[in-house]
């Protein structure tokens, strides 16, 4: 199955599980930007497959009827984990409540949902550079103006979704521990991410509506 279709499933099955509507409402963002993500694009897919591992082993966790047979084979998380951390992934291999508890553990610690997001900032700072400066006017009349725009764009909704699905995460991992404190933090600066993003979306968007509409 493809991973798309996986990550869908997931999200919609946590959708009904949990009933609260800020919880459901980052579901929802997410789902709608996945119809437009490109998963052809190799990191696009080791990020999607990446959250789509912490989903699965986070749903396992939560929930004692999950047969724990990882049976997504190891195309998921392949990119990154190096060395022994590949053996997770081997396919059907039947692991133990303690060694999910294992993997949950290393990902926490190996945070790839900020990695994401900073790789995806890097690459949207490099195209916004095109949109500014004393040249500006001067580019309007290039198509590769129109293309940059598009770019950032794209680089803003799938900041959005690494933001969105590591606040879904956050939630659920807060069921498990009992000092909240440090998962309320980071949630906390995680929707001031989205404010940042939204506010740049709008500015870009208002933008390139003045120059080509």
């Amino acid at each position: 199955m493809e991973i798309k279709t996986e990550l869908v499933q997931e999200l919609n099955h946590l959708y009904n599980k949990y009933a609260s509507q800020s919880f459901q409402e980052h579901i929802l963002s997410c789902l709608e930007i996945i119809k437009q993500y490109d998963f052809d694009d190799k990191q696009n897919m080791i990020f999607a497959s990446y959250a789509l591992r912490f989903l699965f082993v986070l749903k396992a966790k939560l929930e004692e009827n999950v047969d724990l047979t990882t049976n997504f084979g190891n195309l998921l998380g392949k990119g990154y984990t190096t060395g022994h951390q590949r053996k997770k992934f081997n396919f059907r291999e039947k692991r133990n409540q303690d060694e999910y508890e294992e993997e949950i553990d290393f990902y926490i610690e190996h945070n790839f949902f900020d990695e994401e997001y900073e790789r995806l900032q890097y690459l949207a700072t490099k195209y916004r550079t095109k949109l500014s400066g004393d040249e500006f006017i001067a580019k309007v009349a290039n198509s590769n103006l129109q293309k940059a725009y598009f770019t950032v764009f794209e680089c803003l909704d799938n900041q959005e979704l690494a933001v969105r699905l590591q606040i879904i995460a956050i939630q659920l991992l807060k069921i498990t521990v009992t000092d909240k404190k440090p998962y309320n933090l980071k949630f906390e600066s995680l929707m001031q991410l989205l404010t940042v993003i939204e506010k740049a979306r709008e500015e870009y968007l208002t933008n390139y509506n003045q120059i080509f509409r």
